[in-house]
């Protein structure tokens, strides 16, 4: 679980048709391009556990983190 100020993993970030991404697989993910400086790393570690461990992993706002691994909030990242 990766918690930080944006409330989920958005395609198209900080663009007119931005939306958040609520579920992803960890190839969907590396297919897409995300800032080095900021969701690039978080994406990249949570594809590595999931990839590593078959696990679930989550990124959201630090106020959702239970949300998030209920998967009412924030992006879950499966195989």
């Amino acid at each position: 679980l990766i918690l930080t100020d944006a409330d989920a993993v958005y395609l198209n970030w900080g663009k007119e048709n931005q939306r958040p991404l609520y579920q992803a697989t960890p190839d969907l993910l590396k297919e897409m391009q995300f800032d080095a400086g900021s969701m690039g790393p978080k994406i990249s570690a949570c594809c590595k556990f999931v990839t590593d461990c078959n696990g679930i992993a989550g990124i959201g706002s630090l106020q959702d983190g239970s949300a998030i691994l209920s998967g009412e909030k924030g992006t879950l990242i499966r195989n």
